[in-house]
């Protein structure tokens, strides 16, 4: 159902953000660690609905983790504004 470059890409990206990507999909989908095994395998034995449940479950945590990410940006820039602003005014008086 899937090509082998999108699983590629859903793999890279999960290991680029989570240590044990397997084993939080095995715990969020309900799916054996064999089933999302075999489906990073490329093996097409895994039935259509359950790839979609991993791939789509993959996409999620991805997407979560980015926007996790980017709020901790946000905040560390507004922290840093914040310090900038304060500097500039003590070193004004």
């Amino acid at each position: 159902m899937y090509s082998k470059k999108e699983i590629f890409l859903l793999k890279k990206e999960l290991m680029a953000h989570f240590d044990s990507y397997p084993q939080i999909l095995v715990e969020l989908t309900g799916l054996t660690r064999p089933t999302i095994n075999k489906f990073f395998s490329y093996d097409n034995s895994v039935r259509p609905s359950n790839q979609d449940l991993i791939y789509s479950t993959g996409i999620e945590l991805i997407k979560e983790k980015l926007k996790k990410r980017d709020e901790r940006v946000n905040e560390l820039e507004e922290l840093c504004n914040s310090y900038n602003h304060t500097a500039t005014s003590v070193s004004s008086k």
